[in-house]
């Protein structure tokens, strides 16, 4: 290899690791989209909102919450909120959210939600997975499901 094509390598090795450093995070706006819309979660579950719950929600979501059945689309997450034991003042929160975009419309994600419950005697801890897709420039729940971590 002569010197000029040993310089010229190191110049475009060096181009490409400043282009790649410098180039936006691919992981990052999912993050952002994710923390978003556990935020939006978090929030309409803390008022009791659920139709704002149900908006969080494709139009052709399936969900698996704390009960057995499978409810499906907006009509079957309204259902499944509505029907639970009024909780005031619980809260939830996201922990070990593992993000993990699959292409440009659609996201996954794992993690445990802790519900706390103001005169329970423990908080209820669930694994939960959501996907995330983009229906019509916003991002939608197409599918969810908790299951609940027994205390040992």
């Amino acid at each position: 290899m002569t010197k000029r094509n040993f310089c010229l390598s190191i110049a475009l090795a060096a181009s490409l690791a400043i282009l790649i450093a410098s180039s936006p995070s691919q992981a990052a706006p999912a993050d952002d989209v994710v923390a978003g819309a556990l935020q939006k979660w978090s929030d309409a579950f803390a008022k009791k909102d659920w139709n704002a719950m149900a908006g969080l929600y494709s139009k052709d979501a399936l969900f698996y919450g704390s009960t057995p059945p499978l409810y499906k689309g907006l009509d079957g997450v309204k259902a499944y909120f509505a029907a639970l034991p009024p909780m005031v003042g619980a809260t939830v929160a996201f922990k070990d959210m593992t993000v993990v975009p699959v292409g440009t419309d659609l996201i996954n994600i794992a993690g445990i939600a802790t519900f706390t419950v103001p005169g329970a005697p423990a908080p209820f801890v669930f694994r939960l997975t959501q996907t995330y897709v983009n229906e019509g420039g916003a991002w939608k729940i197409a599918s969810h499901h908790a299951s609940r971590i027994e205390a040992h």
